[in-house]
């Protein structure tokens, strides 16, 4: 492409304006530490995102979405298709929820009569139908759980009641870390990454005040360190979370506190 020509060129103005903002040193930092990051860690169970979960009640069930979903995922990648274009989770769900036994049952479930529709998708309707046979086989003890387990955060939607030192921390730390966004004038995604807050937050908190002291920041430095904060980004939040840690009321949201993957649902 003729525009790749160009890019030594944006290359510098992009370097002379950070310059001049005062904020090259801060992008050298975050490109070092994107070549140098690790590549992203796979998900333990990929098959617990297909889509129309919340409509599975059993484990029995569960064990057949997983099966299919990881035939599907092995045969997809071999022929080199996107898994949804070869089985749409709509299908697997239907065969999760029915009790099929041959392919004339199969497809006349609503959901494969509408999406098994071409050449290449009907070809492997045996395989479906033996995949779903077999999991229905399987021993109880090889079911997967219903909810799997998870280090991850509870949802932020239920901390002002559950958890309410926490909520009130992190909206102080909210407010504080905006303020900051704007006076630097960076989007406050830039700054720190909305989920290390919340971390921050909910595992300093235990439900207990802290009080502002050097031990209490020289902590929260070393969470954002170990979490891969940019040492720019320590300096800047860094005091703000700790003196967050300090609140017990929360303040009154311009709008709820929520999680940015809620936000976008």
């Amino acid at each position: 492409a003729l525009d790749v020509a160009l890019l030594i060129e944006l290359r510098d103005k992009v370097a002379e304006l950070l310059e001049a903002q005062g904020k090259l040193k801060w992008a050298m930092q975050d490109f070092a530490a994107i070549l140098e990051s690790p590549p992203a860690q796979k998900r333990k169970e990929p098959w617990r995102k297909t889509s129309g979960m919340h409509e599975i009640k059993s484990r029995y069930q569960l064990a057949i979405i997983r099966q299919l979903w990881q035939k599907r995922d092995e045969i997809a990648s071999s022929i080199d298709l996107a898994p949804g274009r070869l089985l749409s989770d709509a299908v697997i769900i239907a065969l999760a929820k029915s009790n099929v036994k041959n392919r004339d049952e199969f497809m006349k479930l609503g959901e494969a009569k509408a999406r098994i529709r071409n050449e290449i998708q009907k070809s492997y309707i045996e395989t479906w139908l033996e995949t779903f046979l077999a999991a229905q086989s399987l021993e109880q003890e090889q079911w997967p759980e219903l909810r799997s387990k998870s280090d991850s955060l509870p949802p932020v939607k239920i901390w002002k009641s559950k958890f309410p030192i926490a909520y009130a921390h992190l909206s102080h730390a909210k407010a504080k870390l905006s303020d900051i966004a704007i006076n630097l004038n960076i989007p406050l995604e830039n700054l720190i990454g909305p989920e290390l807050v919340r971390k921050i937050c909910f595992d300093q908190a235990n439900e207990q005040l802290q009080k502002m002291s050097p031990a209490l920041l020289s902590r929260v430095e070393t969470q954002l360190r170990v979490n891969g904060a940019r040492e720019w980004q320590i300096e800047k939040c860094s005091p703000a979370l700790a003196e967050s840690l300090g609140q017990a009321q929360p303040l009154p949201p311009s709008a709820p506190i929520q999680d940015e993957t809620e936000a976008q649902e």
